[in-house]
């Protein structure tokens, strides 16, 4: 008797009200797909971040440049870099689109030459000393860079043909170590310095804000080409309590990368009427160069009287990559 119950409750609903619209009804269905629709962007967007990734992994040159280091030109060495992205995902409201990077770096050992400041220096007795020897130095350079955008697809033709404009935000965390090297000037004032530079870490924590760019055209129906650039202000503070060495500086952070995505699999599986999965796997390659500026980074030495100069200081990578990533 239950399954002839609801058909006599629409036919007693019908006759009871002679207004009842059969479009009504219609309209109702359709708003609730829509909302359903919009229900399952949504949470999608939300979950976006779980549903779409991808890990890379890079060798590159990484390279150093500071006069407050003792360095008088750019020193090299290899670096790895371990990086988990988005490069590019819209979200629910149309044209509007995020991306993330979380990468980690490590260089390793950099040697410095000699290097020497022929300038006159004081030091607290007074006592003037002519060719302060920097002595020869190793460096490592470790730390996680990681940014997160927003973006508007200026040109939205497709997932992997577009071009967006739209801001980045981030922080960097390197710190370099630093050690004496095997070689060395014999002088005093070099073996003061070697034993002040060899103590503890130089430690950079900094704040980014710009704007970002990203743009993207298929090749063919499995390849694309894809590329980006970020330009942004940066603020930092920079210490290293073993010389003595506090500053907050401003300075700006670049990064350009092109790579190429080859996506043999994509498919789509329906799982209700209003909601299907769309998993894909794809590969990428590319390459990255990135670079942090700290403008005068000054440095006192326990507080004594040696001028030493402020300094810009440089941080550059430029790595080689691939990749592997996933979408639902």
């Amino acid at each position: 008797m239950k399954k002839f119950l609801l058909p006599c409750l629409l036919i007693s609903l019908a006759y009871a009200d002679d207004t009842l619209d059969i479009t009504k009804v219609g309209n109702v269905i359709t708003t609730a797909t829509e909302y359903s629709n919009t229900l399952n962007k949504m949470t999608l967007g939300v979950f976006g971040i779980m549903t779409h990734g991808e890990i890379e992994a890079g060798k590159g040159t990484m390279s150093l440049e500071g006069g407050f280091l003792g360095l008088n030109g750019k020193i090299s060495d290899d670096v790895m870099t371990y990086t988990l992205k988005t490069e590019h995902e819209n979200t629910f409201i149309p044209h509007l689109n995020y991306n993330y990077k979380i990468s980690w770096y490590d260089s390793k050992k950099i040697n410095q030459a000699l290097s020497t400041y022929n300038n006159v220096v004081t030091d607290i007795n007074g006592n003037t000393y002519n060719a302060l020897d920097i002595p020869t130095m190793q460096y490592r350079i470790r730390g996680l860079d990681a940014d997160i955008g927003v973006g508007w697809n200026i040109i939205d033709l497709g997932p992997h043909d577009y071009f967006s404009f739209g801001a980045d935000v981030g922080i960097s965390t390197p710190w370099i170590e630093s050690t004496q090297g095997s070689s060395s000037s014999n002088s005093g004032s070099s073996n003061v310095l070697a034993t002040l530079y060899g103590m503890g870490d130089t430690k950079i924590w900094s704040y980014k804000v710009g704007p970002q760019m990203k743009v993207s055209k298929s090749l063919t129906s499995t390849l694309s080409l894809y590329g980006s650039a970020i330009y942004a202000y940066q603020y930092a503070s920079v210490k290293n309590s073993s010389i003595g060495l506090k500053s907050f500086v401003d300075g700006t952070f670049t990064e350009s990368e092109l790579g190429l995505r080859y996506q043999p699999l994509e498919k789509k599986i329906p799982i209700t009427r209003w909601f299907s999965l769309s998993p894909q796997l794809y590969f990428t390659t590319g390459v990255r160069y990135s670079k942090w500026a700290l403008h005068d980074v000054a440095i006192n030495l326990f507080d004594q009287n040696i001028p030493l100069p402020k300094s810009d200081m440089k941080v550059s990578s430029s790595t080689t990559y691939i990749g592997l990533g996933y979408s639902f």
